[in-house]
C-alpha cells in the first residue's frame, strides 16, 4: 500500500499497532485451541519438532541480518 499511495506517519504508527493487535489475538485464538491432554498423549516429538524448527529459523535470520549487515 505505501508504494502505490504516500500514507502519513500517523497511518502508519496506527497500521503497526493494528498488526500487533491483531497478532496477538491470532496467536491468543491458537493457543484457545490447544488441550494439554492430547500434547500428553503426543508424547515429545512434536514439541522436539517445534524446538529445532525456531532454532532452525532463529539460525536462518541471525545469518541473513549477519549478510545484510
Amino acid at each position: 500500500m505505501r508504494t502505490a499511495v504516500p500514507l502519513d506517519d500517523g497511518v502508519i504508527s496506527a497500521a503497526r499497532m493494528l498488526q500487533t493487535v491483531l497478532l496477538a489475538a491470532a496467536m491468543f485464538a491458537l493457543g484457545t485451541g490447544v488441550k494439554a491432554s492430547v500434547l500428553r498423549k503426543l508424547g515429545g516429538r512434536p514439541l522436539a519438532l517445534g524446538a529445532l524448527s525456531t532454532a532452525w529459523l532463529f539460525v536462518l535470520a541471525v545469518g541473513a541480518v549477519a549478510i545484510t549487515t
